[in-house]
C-alpha cells in the first residue's frame, strides 16, 4: 500500500490560516479557556513542525492560564504539560524535565488519572529515568501505567507513548533484539493507525 503523511507546504499554510483565524476569534470573543486553548493548539502545531522551544513556550502559557483561571480542565492541562515535557526532551533539556516531572507525575497518581500517568510515566518524559541511569525504574513506571490502561484493539496514543518508552529502555540496556521483536509485534497495528502519518520529526 502507498504510504502517506499529514503535512507538507499546503497543509502548513492551511494550519497557519486556521491559527490566525483562531487567534482573531479568541481576541475578539474568547475568555480564559479559549485563550488557553489557543496557546495549547499553537504549541502542538509547533511541536509537529519540530519547533521545540516555541512548542514548550506556548504550552507553558496555556497551562498557566488553565491552572489559574479555568475549572474542570484536567485533560487540557495534562495534554499541554505532556507536549511541553516532550518538547524539552527533544531539546535535550533533561534537567528541566527532571525538575518538572515529579510534581505532575505525583499529581496524576493522586488523582488516579490513568491518561496522565501514561503521559508522564511513558513517552518522552520517561527519558528522565534513563538520564539518571535507572532503566529498571523507567521500565517499571511505563509497564505499570500501561497495565492499568484499558486494553483496546486499536493502536491508540497511549499505546504509542508506551512503545516509545519501552523501546528507549530496550536500546538503553543494549537489548536491540528485544527492541526489534517489540516493534515487529505491534507493527501491523501501527500501520493501521494515523499516528505515523503525522509530520512530527
Amino acid at each position: 500500500t502507498k504510504s502517506w503523511q499529514i503535512g507538507g507546504a499546503f497543509l502548513h499554510r492551511r494550519a497557519d490560516r486556521l491559527l490566525r483565524m483562531m487567534e482573531r476569534l479568541t481576541k475578539e470573543h474568547g475568555g480564559p479557556y479559549e485563550h488557553a486553548y489557543f496557546q495549547v493548539v499553537s504549541g502542538t502545531d509547533a511541536f509537529e513542525a519540530g519547533r521545540w522551544r516555541e512548542a514548550c513556550d506556548h504550552c507553558d502559557i496555556g497551562t498557566r492560564i488553565l491552572r489559574e483561571q479555568c475549572r474542570a480542565v484536567a485533560w487540557e492541562i495534562v495534554t499541554s504539560e505532556g507536549f511541553a515535557l516532550s518538547a524539552l526532551a527533544q531539546m535535550g533539556q533533561l534537567a528541566e524535565m527532571a525538575r518538572r516531572l515529579p510534581r505532575v507525575a505525583a499529581n496524576a497518581q493522586e488523582r488516579g488519572d490513568l491518561y496522565a500517568q501514561l503521559c508522564f510515566n511513558a513517552g518522552f518524559p520517561n527519558l528522565v529515568w534513563l538520564a539518571q541511569d535507572q532503566p529498571e525504574r523507567a521500565r517499571q513506571l511505563a509497564d505499570d501505567s500501561m497495565r492499568r490502561w484499558p486494553s483496546t484493539a486499536a493502536f491508540d496514543i497511549e499505546q504509542y507513548l508506551y512503545l516509545i518508552a519501552a523501546l528507549h529502555v530496550d536500546l538503553y540496556v543494549g537489548d536491540a533484539r528485544g527492541a526489534w521483536r517489540r516493534i515487529n509485534e505491534v507493527w501491523p497495528k501501527v500501520q493501521r493507525a494515523l499516528l505515523l502519518t503525522m509530520e512530527s520529526p
